[in-house]
């Protein structure tokens, strides 16, 4: 973590952070507009990638059949296989290579049996060519060329659960970092390390200063058939290694689109995505296609592509998400029947942890997006411009999930350059970058987990097309909720021995009094149990119940007695992070640990020579080290309520347990003048964090224990001052 000055904002929304806590449709559609500066506009526009018309609906089979010249088609056949073997992959691959067996053996019976007739080879060739079947290991899904007899007859086998057209997508086409809050993320030392983004697009100059050793994996999947050409290196229907998916790149800068998306994931050089310290995964999924015109990709390719991703992570590669920027048509609700095979995979990846990110599309229509982002378990991405407006083009419905920046985005193209474009496809990997982020911030976290926090941290933001409100992400408010304490617990002195406690929202700086009030108590100490996340508060002088323990309801603020201490004023609590177990500091006595909780007698275990002014206590991260602050001012006496001393400061404590006969020993010696630090907690970086009063101010700041510098001292307008101590869930 940085040790350079953080703002009180920057304290609350990024430093209190711990390790723990849709659509219709088809394709054979058109490039989505991209929309650039005037020079960009041209190159953009140029012949590989033009403009076709997109339908609103999915043609159906027989529809796309009578529109094929030669009456074959290309169809996803998917499996039915029994639902418990998902849970092992051994077993489900067994069961998947069980079930293509079955259906090959029943296809070659039709074909054999005469059932199947036409242009398609007679016999077993059907089943076993390449050209006519593709077959995946991951999923149960075949692709097949069908004519209108064998598409019948693949509709009556047994195993089948559902066939579907191996539909066309085409490609959806440096404020935004700033705007999103990833720089703030980078400050407290999250970049993406870790982790990885898979590009599924045109491939990525890896050669590019600011890609610079960033791709640790490459793939091809580009098919030859009919009146489409592979776009691998060697012309393959799929190549994988070294040079595969950079191999566009020097074959009239078609490698542009993939490099741009990958750049805004994860660069580090002189442009910086939001990831800037990830990796990625580069996979060229695009063939040319003659029919169409341009650049196209088969479901089915993406099929394989995702598949290879799968097959990646279980490999040890860290994959956090997967980035398509690309897809058509035009969906009003959920896509999953019509693209049941792609959903089957997105929702694979989903169980192992690794999201699916879709860029909405570019048609600027109000109540609709495209496919694939319109399969529910994806996670739909659509633009907003640097003023947070969605922008025109942005596809927007109900079903949508996000939205990122989108418009006049700069980032890398091949040759080593530069340049700004606008359009989804540049919102969606502004996403895949911040899950990246927290992914490498909790790797633990599930999808869910992600998207929640991106969602409930989001700026909303209204479509002037439809009214539709979605979340702009911010990055640094969804670190702060995956990984961070949600609320910071603070009790509070009013006059002469009434408590009661308040709460901050780091996330909103939204301060909040719990109700009750606890009338002639004197709460000194604060803590919360590492284990349980309750909430124990220390008495100190009050006369009805000195040295009590109470448990402290998180809501109401109301307190439940836990019995004596055994000492006259505790005036400090602090959990042992490793341990759970409670310690404590009784002014009449010295340092205490509270063993067998929820009895609330204490032990001594260690005593000043003469009376100290602990006012409170703080382990460190690991366990091993007590910090204690102690005011210099002289012997307050629980008698005596006197003008404090002239000279003010406060010493700070250390009782490391990692050595022989520990001893509370002075680490930072009259370390301030002029206040008096009442309470004390630990950030996730061993800095500590501290709250006095000062006039009628509440003040918060940051001690580096390394150097004994205050890197934050600012005050914090509430009327809860006198802050008696701190406290916040781990």
């Amino acid at each position: 973590m940085s040790n350079q000055p953080l703002s009180w904002n920057s304290i609350f929304r990024r430093a209190f952070t711990n390790t723990t806590t849709q659509h219709r449709g088809i394709f054979f559609l058109s490039v989505v507009s991209v929309l650039l500066s005037s020079s960009v506009v041209l190159a953009e526009s140029s012949s590989d990638e033009p403009s076709f018309p997109s339908s609103k609906d999915f043609p159906t089979l027989e529809e796309a059949r009578a529109n094929s010249k030669t009456g074959i088609i290309q169809v996803l056949v998917s499996l039915k296989i029994e639902r418990e073997t998902r849970s092992s992959r051994r077993v489900q691959r067994d069961a998947i290579a069980d079930v293509q067996k079955q259906f090959k053996q029943h296809l070659t019976e039709k074909v054999n049996e005469g059932v199947i007739s036409g242009d398609l080879p007679v016999g077993t060739a059907v089943a076993d060519s390449a050209e006519n079947v593709t077959e995946y290991t991951e999923f149960p899904v075949v692709r097949l060329n069908v004519n209108g007899s064998l598409l019948e007859a693949v509709k009556k086998i047994p195993v089948v659960e559902n066939v579907v057209l191996d539909y066309l997508f085409s490609l959806h086409l440096s404020e935004s970092v700033p705007l999103i809050g990833a720089d703030n993320a980078w400050q407290e030392g999250y970049t993406g390390d870790n982790q990885a983004v898979a590009v599924l697009d045109t491939g990525v100059d890896k050669e590019h200063p600011d890609l610079n050793g960033k791709v640790i994996a490459e793939a091809c999947f580009s098919r030859n058939s009919g009146n489409t050409s592979s776009l691998c290196p060697n012309v393959l229907n799929s190549e994988i290694g070294d040079g595969t998916a950079s191999y566009l790149c020097g074959t009239n800068d078609r490698c542009r689109h993939g490099t741009h998306v990958a750049g805004i994931v994860a660069a580090n050089g002189d442009v910086k995505g939001v990831a800037k310290g990830a990796d990625l995964v580069a996979i060229q999924v695009f063939h040319q296609n003659e029919a169409a015109g341009g650049l196209r990709t088969f479901f089915s390719d993406l099929l394989l592509a995702l598949q290879h991703v799968l097959l990646l992570h279980e490999q040890g590669k860290p994959i956090a998400a997967v980035n398509l920027s690309l897809g058509g048509g035009q969906f009003d609700s959920v896509c999953d029947g019509p693209l049941s095979p792609l959903k089957d995979a997105i929702d694979m990846l989903r169980a192992v942890g690794i999201a699916t990110i879709v860029a909405s599309g570019n048609e600027g229509y109000k109540d609709a997006i495209s496919a694939p982002a319109c399969i529910s378990s994806a996670i739909s991405v659509g633009a907003t411009d640097k003023d947070d407006i969605v922008a025109g083009f942005s596809n927007s419905a109900s079903i949508l999930d996000l939205l990122a920046p989108g418009r006049f985005i700069n980032s890398t193209i091949p040759g080593g350059g530069h340049a700004s474009f606008s359009g989804t496809s540049m919102a969606a990997p502004h996403v895949a970058g911040a899950w990246a982020v927290l992914k490498s911030a909790n790797p633990t976290a599930t999808v869910d987990d992600i998207l929640n926090a991106l969602q409930d941290t989001g700026k909303p933001i209204s479509d002037t097309k439809n009214g539709i409100v979605k979340p702009r992400i911010q990055l640094d408010y969804a670190l702060a909720a995956l990984v961070g304490t949600q609320v910071l617990y603070g009790v509070h002195d009013e006059g002469l021995n009434d408590s009661y406690f308040f709460t901050i929202n780091p996330s909103n700086l939204e301060v909040t009094k719990l109700p009750e009030v606890c009338d002639d108590c004197d709460i000194e100490g604060l803590d919360i149990h590492p284990l349980n996340d309750d909430l124990y508060a220390s008495a100190g002088d009050d006369t009805k119940k000195p040295g009590h323990l109470y448990l402290v309801d998180k809501n109401t603020g109301g307190l439940t007695d836990l019995g004596s201490t055994g000492f006259y004023e505790v005036d400090a609590l602090s959990f042992n992070p490793a341990t759970g177990v409670l310690w404590g500091w009784a002014q009449d006595a010295g340092l205490l640990r509270f063993d067998s909780l929820p009895d609330s007698s204490a032990t001594l275990v260690w005593a000043p020579e003469e009376e100290w002014e602990v006012e409170d206590l703080t382990w460190n991260t690991a366990g091993t080290i007590l910090y204690g602050v102690k005011n210099l001012h002289g012997n307050h006496k629980p008698d005596s309520h006197g003008p404090l001393d002239a000279e003010l400061g406060i010493e700070l404590l250390a009782y490391d347990t990692t050595v022989p006969d520990p001893q509370p020993t002075p680490v930072c010696q009259s370390l301030v003048k002029s206040m008096e630090i009442e309470a004390l907690d630990t950030l996730p970086d061993d800095r500590l964090i501290f709250g006095y009063h000062n006039r009628n101010e509440l003040v918060i700041g940051v001690l580096d224990v390394g150097s004994c510098s205050i890197v934050v001292q600012e005050e914090f307008s509430t009327p809860y001052n006198d802050v008696e101590g701190l406290a916040w869930q781990q």
